[in-house]
């Protein structure tokens, strides 16, 4: 939702080169000393400037794509090592760009570098982290909500950190995202029937989703705070940058250790049908079908726990199957 020239409307994640310029258009804005006219010339209002707003729209046209991509990750890559993965994808392309391109880099002061930290902290790693994490849980329909909340909680950043007014048509929206989310919070409080996604495992998945996109947030926002103007493919590059070398030890560490037998690997859930269920111990044919109706409901299990969460498969039958 972007709120008109001059705010700080939210951009959805997927973009951040579109996300950083339209941000960078709107600072620019706000630098630019204010040009006085004289006292007897009329006043005419500025025309209203829609290039921020269309960046942020064109950024927003990828809303979706992160969260189908995190549900696939979820279920073969770890949240780290695909955090990871993508920005040792991206810093290369990123890289020739500026090569091409070559943008100009300013030069930072302490609290700028501290400020850029954060933000691949937040937007870079945790952001992803937390979405594969989310999605591994909670229905891709019920991520996809609160994912989008992110205009919404942009618009509520930037009222209350950044101190912008937010206008009418702002509130309204956090209303209705802030009601869309506790609707499927209390969805997921709700007794579960068969075949359906588990309340426990629905309500952390909504739960590590909007944290992500709180990440977001202060990823997309903080450029604010910076004392100088990063251009948006430097700001990229960046953000790349960090992210790689903030997810990659963790990675690295966490694959040493299951390497080495410290942390053993989550096991793989099995991709049976339903005949191949019923001929496992204590699994008859109705039981079978709510297996498999719940496993593509999540789009596929993530590990063997996610089982033991079918609607009518007790602990006994469980240990029998594992």
């Amino acid at each position: 939702m972007s709120k008109g020239p001059g705010s700080a409307g939210s951009c959805k994640a997927g973009n951040p080169v579109l996300e950083t310029a339209a941000l960078s258009g709107q600072s620019a804005r706000m630098n630019t000393p204010e040009r006085r006219t004289a006292p007897d010339a009329p006043t005419q209002a500025p025309a209203p400037d829609w290039t921020g707003p269309a960046l942020c729209a064109a950024a927003m046209a990828t809303v979706g794509t992160s969260v189908v991509a995190s549900k696939l990750m979820a279920s073969s890559v770890g949240p780290f090592a695909a955090t990871a993965l993508r920005h040792a994808l991206a810093l290369p392309v990123l890289a020739l760009l500026c090569a091409v391109m070559r943008p100009t880099w300013p030069r930072l002061g302490p609290r700028d570098c501290l400020w850029l930290v954060l933000q691949a902290a937040a937007g870079s790693v945790g952001y992803t982290v937390l979405l594969i994490a989310g999605t591994a849980l909670a229905p891709a329909t019920d991520a996809g909500v609160a994912a989008g909340t992110l205009p919404c909680m942009a618009a509520l950043f930037a009222a209350v950190v950044l101190g912008e007014r937010p206008s009418r048509s702002a509130v309204l929206g956090i209303a209705l995202a802030t009601g869309g989310v506790l609707m499927l919070t209390l969805g997921a409080a709700a007794p579960v029937a068969p075949g359906t996604a588990p309340s426990a495992g629905r309500g952390v998945g909504v739960a590590l989703v909007l944290l992500a996109v709180a990440c977001e947030v202060i990823f997309i926002l903080g450029q604010r705070k910076l004392s100088v103007a990063v251009s948006p493919l430097a700001m990229a590059t960046l953000m790349s940058a960090g992210g790689l070398v903030l997810a990659a030890p963790v990675a690295l560490v966490r694959a040493t250790l299951e390497r080495h037998g410290t942390m053993p690997p989550q096991p793989a859930a099995p991709d049976f049908d339903a005949t191949a269920w019923i001929a496992l111990p204590g699994i008859g044919s109705k039981l079978a079908a709510r297996i498999v109706g719940f496993r593509d409901k999540l789009g596929g299990f993530v590990s063997v726990a996610q089982i033991a969460e079918t609607y009518g498969l007790s602990d006994s039958t469980y240990q029998l199957i594992l």
